[in-house]
């Protein structure tokens, strides 16, 4: 059987046509996906950025405390450096990474800061 070379170009064409119309389908919905997911993640990071932050600085044994930028988009975060002391008797320096506004990071700061003179006295 003999088959003529523009019905395979038409079928060619319409497979071709077919496959781009399901990787824009594909497309659209992991691009859905993904607005989703983003959504969901600036729901939950302002959910962080305002729940309250409460440090116990007496019993926290900090030594710094930062405003570090996040280059991803994912929000600036503070850090606070701290050392851990085991059963038994050995200092591990921590840190402790969490969202909030900016000025909840100023008032810790602030906190950190009297705690240092505190202890000082």
């Amino acid at each position: 059987m003999w088959i003529s070379k523009k019905y395979v170009r038409d079928l060619e064409q319409q497979l071709n046509k077919y496959q781009t119309g399901e990787n824009q389908r594909q497309n659209d919905l992991d691009r859905e996906e993904r607005l989703k997911a983003e959504a969901e993640f600036k729901r939950q990071e302002e959910l962080q950025r305002n729940a309250p932050v409460s440090v116990d600085w007496n019993k926290m044994n900090a030594f710094s405390i930062e405003r570090i930028h996040n280059h991803k988009g994912n929000g600036d975060t503070t850090n606070i450096g701290y050392f851990l002391t085991t059963s038994n008797g050995v200092q591990l320096v921590k840190e402790w990474v969490f969202y909030c506004s900016l000025e909840r990071h100023e008032e810790l700061v602030k906190q950190f800061n009297e705690q240092k003179i505190k202890a000082k006295k």
